[in-house]
This record gives C-alpha cells, sequence and structure tokens, in this order.
C-alpha cells in the first residue's frame, strides 16, 4: 500500500524547491507566522480495478489539495504573486510526475483561488487539486 506520508513528504520537497514560500506544511495549519506558506491536505482516494492482467490488480488516486497563501495588502501584487506560484508549482509537479518513485504519475487536475478578508491576515489562497495514481 502507498505511505501517504511519503507521499505527501514528496510533495513538499517539491514545493519547497519553487523558493517561494516561507514555510510548507504537509498538513493544513489552523494559522501562519508568515505568507506566503503553502500547505498538502490529503482529501481521500478513488480505488479501480485495472482492466490488465498484472501481479498488481488496483489503481488507486490518491486526492490532494495544495494551498497557496499570500498575504493581501497590496492587491496587485498579491494577484501577480498567486499567478507566479501557481505556474511554478504546477510545472514543478509535471515535471515530477513519479514523485521519485512514489508513484505512477500525478496530475494537477484543477484549481480555483479564493479571497479571505480576515481582519489578522487577509490573503488569497489558492487550491490546487492533484491526483497521485499508485498501483496496488
Amino acid at each position: 500500500m502507498a505511505n501517504l506520508a511519503e507521499i505527501r513528504t514528496r510533495i513538499k520537497t517539491i514545493l519547497e524547491d519553487t523558493g517561494h514560500f516561507q514555510k510548507v506544511f504537509a498538513y493544513e495549519p489552523n494559522r501562519f507566522a508568515q505568507l506566503p506558506a503553502a500547505s498538502i491536505f490529503f482529501d481521500g482516494f478513488e480505488n479501480s480495478p485495472r482492466v490488465f492482467g498484472t501481479v498488481k490488480p488496483f489503481e488507486i488516486g490518491w486526492r490532494f489539495i495544495i494551498r497557496l497563501y499570500v498575504l493581501l495588502q497590496d492587491a496587485e501584487k498579491a494577484q501577480q504573486e498567486i499567478d507566479t506560484y501557481v505556474s511554478s508549482v504546477i510545472t514543478q509537479m509535471n515535471s515530477n510526475t513519479d514523485l521519485g518513485g512514489m508513484a505512477f504519475d500525478n496530475r494537477v487536475q484543477s484549481g480555483d483561488v479564493f479571497v479571505s478578508l480576515d481582519k489578522n491576515q487577509p490573503h488569497l489562497m489558492a487550491e490546487i487539486n492533484v491526483i497521485v495514481t499508485t498501483h496496488e
């Protein structure tokens, strides 16, 4: 069975290697000391039988949400940062499709951007939905 902690660690390393974030969390924290930051949230899985006969008859799609946070003090700057960070993360994830041998494949599927006008820390947040596929 896939090691979810190791998959998260590999994704965390990819995010850290972009050089964009003050801190990358392998979980969803309840607050951030500094932004920009990123987090990795395990969102579930899909298990399906593989149609061709192999030693590993199942394909599991592990769903993760990568969240990117940038401070929203200057709206234009925040938008430029989130644009840059989203593009960079997608490029890096696409360049590491097997996550260092941990997966058969990983696909960036979709994403969204949200605004939080929290009084203490207003921010933009981008969610990048990723499916990591393993054969079990």
